[in-house]
């Protein structure tokens, strides 16, 4: 018995065939699909992982505009000046050439009514101007020197940015084992307002895992499908079906719905692509390698001889592929790229091809 579990530490300490898992791992980064402005406003459209679609306005309302600048009465103040707190509010300045500068309103102030409605803070005094009617002279009542007086000011017209902000959740669907990406489903109602277009819903890229297919496919968040495989997609669910009818390792052509053409991408379904496999001898040798990167070496994690390579893609989604093979601490040494390959001797004699 002895024997059987130091033989079975042994080889857990060695490492020899052990394979591993990885958790798959959502980019989680939005991206705006739409964004346009113009003189009545600005609007921006969206894509979040889960299926959320963020809808953001600023929208320029007109609004009466007066040229005071106010303060809600305090306590003190109000007792200074003989009135009841918060029964009206105290004007600290007056911007000059201004409805108010033109009305003869001067610092010091207290305004009480507007229109006959008592005013009792400066945000309900703010409210009420902005939307009072400007075809008319706003009706101020006025406590200045301890008497009260009426003044008529003609507004003026301002525009001030309104922003709201609306969620809107939509149908998708995931996939972590074979393409490692979310589509969700923009309906029609939803592709009239972003595009300003007719026609059916349209199938968008959501999220991404980090490191799947999709992601070295260059596909990301944000990226409206066109088709795949030729068969035209509008949802989520037409696009699993296609890939679903590809087996492991087959390759599918993925069009983007670009404004102005159409952008084809290819993916490559990887079955089971998380997947990883890992072999150790300690400090003797080592190898690891998953989907998208190779690493072996030999003695003292790889003094004696080390290769790597690896596939990545570039921010404008051109893929790009490294490899580095070294004898003895590098003194031999070969490393290539998808433009060049550079030898190096010695550390110092480096040979480079183009």
């Amino acid at each position: 018995m002895t024997r059987w579990m130091l033989g079975i530490a042994l080889v857990a300490f060695l490492g020899l065939g052990t394979s591993c898992r990885t958790t798959a791992r959502y980019d989680r980064a939005s991206a705006t699909i739409l964004e346009r402005s113009g003189e009545a406003g600005s609007e921006r459209y969206t894509i979040q992982s889960g299926g959320k679609l963020l809808i953001s306005r600023k929208q320029r309302q007109p609004q009466g505009f007066l040229g005071v600048s106010t303060q809600t009465l305090s306590l003190t103040r109000a007792e200074q000046l003989g009135i009841d707190p918060f029964e009206g509010v105290f004007v600290e300045a007056i911007d000059s050439n201004s409805p108010a500068k033109r009305a003869g309103l001067l610092p010091g102030d207290v305004l009480l009514e507007i229109h006959g409605k008592a005013i009792h803070s400066k945000d309900q005094f703010r409210y009420l101007i902005a939307n009072s009617p400007l075809d008319v002279p706003v009706q101020l009542l006025v406590r200045r020197g301890g008497e009260n007086r009426v003044i008529d000011a003609e507004l003026e017209q301002r525009y001030e940015d309104e922003d709201s902000k609306s969620l809107v959740r939509l149908d998708s669907q995931s996939d972590t084992r074979m393409v490692g990406m979310e589509i969700s489903t923009i309906p029609e109602d939803l592709v009239r307002e972003i595009w300003e277009a007719e026609g059916s819903s349209r199938a968008i890229v959501s999220n991404v895992v980090v490191g799947g297919p999709a992601y070295f496919s260059g596909l990301r968040a944000g990226d409206v499908l066109h088709s795949c495989n030729g068969r035209m997609i509008s949802t989520a669910e037409e696009f699993f079906t296609e890939i679903r009818r590809a087996g492991d390792g087959e390759t599918v052509e993925v069009v983007l719905k670009h404004s102005g053409d159409n952008t084809p991408m290819l993916l490559e379904i990887e079955e089971d692509f998380q997947g990883g496999t890992w072999f150790g001898i300690p400090l003797l040798v080592g190898y690891e390698s998953d989907h998208r990167h190779t690493d072996f070496g030999l003695l003292l994690g790889g003094l004696l001889l080390d290769y790597e390579s690896e596939y990545s893609y570039t921010p404008d989604r051109e893929p790009s592929s490294r490899s580095e093979f070294g004898l003895v601490l590098d003194l031999f040494e070969i490393e290539t790229d998808d433009d060049s390959t550079c030898i190096s001797l010695l550390w110092f004699i480096n040979l480079r091809f183009d």
